[in-house]
């Protein structure tokens, strides 16, 4: 078969307009591509080079103690011990351990000999604060000394030493009756060797009596630093109080709500009232 020359002309023409077309599809500059390339990467890094949270170390990993709060708002996990209510859920968080009392919405009622202990470790040269509410009562206050008139609202003794630190609501034969009592001490007898003694009377650490509670909520608050301690009821705010010998350092303690402490008072009698919740911090 014999082929003109003008159909060689087409074939050839349409070879050389395609391979012009093939060409213009590849980058002319590849170098941009590169840098484009580049630049995203340092914009969004890999997954390789970002650690994820499971190959970060914990809190507790790195040798901080890992602590939280609660949804109460309440507690926000720098206090010694916080108990938003009075639950053996919270207690049992806090090692502590039920001496006699029982637990009822949010709330606990200590038996006459009973209450709630805690281990604590405290460093009594920083402002420490005991803080709790209660509702409800302090019944009995107009009987004596010797059948329940003179009850412990909380105790905080050392394990092995003589620092001591109490809040008692007095008995109806002292100055009055109705009147509280804060007893900081750092002596095996403190009444030879001294305390601070803060006692809710006009002449001595300001007037305030609770002989007119009724079933109301009331909150306390012991202020202690070295060998001062202050108290707090509601707006109440006392005078303080001063030891005659200075306090400082670390202390292993045994801290219980809600009842004497007989190894030091010797009357193991127990504030029959309802607590409503409890921390303690630093300030």
């Amino acid at each position: 078969m014999k082929f003109s020359r003008s159909w060689y002309w087409l074939v050839f023409c349409g070879f050389l307009i395609a391979g012009i077309v093939s060409c213009r599809d590849f980058p002319t500059e590849p170098a941009d591509s590169t840098s484009d390339e580049a630049s995203s990467a340092s914009e969004t890094p890999s997954t390789s080079d970002t650690p994820s949270s499971e190959s970060q170390p914990s809190e507790s990993e790195t040798g901080k103690e890992v602590t939280s709060g609660d949804d109460t708002g309440y507690c926000d996990g720098s206090e010694l011990l916080c108990l938003p209510a009075m639950t053996s859920e919270y207690v049992a968080k806090y090692k502590g351990s039920v001496v006699g009392g029982t637990f009822s919405d949010g709330q606990f009622s200590p038996s006459s000999t009973g209450g709630i202990k805690f281990p604590l470790s405290v460093d009594v040269s920083k402002k420490l604060k005991i803080e709790f509410e209660i509702e409800g009562n302090i019944p009995n206050w107009n009987k004596s000394e010797n059948n329940g008139g003179k009850v412990s609202l909380f105790t905080m003794a050392e394990n092995s030493g003589t620092y001591y630190l109490s809040l008692q609501r007095m008995d109806r034969e002292y100055r009055g009756g109705g009147l509280f009592r804060v007893i900081l001490g750092d002596r095996a007898d403190m009444r030879a060797d001294g305390a601070a003694w803060l006692i809710t009377h006009r002449d001595l650490a300001g007037q305030y009596s609770m002989n007119n509670w009724g079933s109301e909520q009331h909150q306390f608050e012991v202020i202690t630093q070295g060998n001062s301690a202050r108290l707090y009821i509601d707006s109440y705010r006392s005078r303080s109080a001063t030891a005659p010998y200075t306090m400082s350092g670390r202390h292993n303690v045994t801290f219980v709500l809600g009842n004497r402490e007989p190894s030091r008072i010797f009357l193991g009698e127990g504030a029959l009232t309802r607590f409503l919740r409890l921390r303690i911090s630093y300030e």
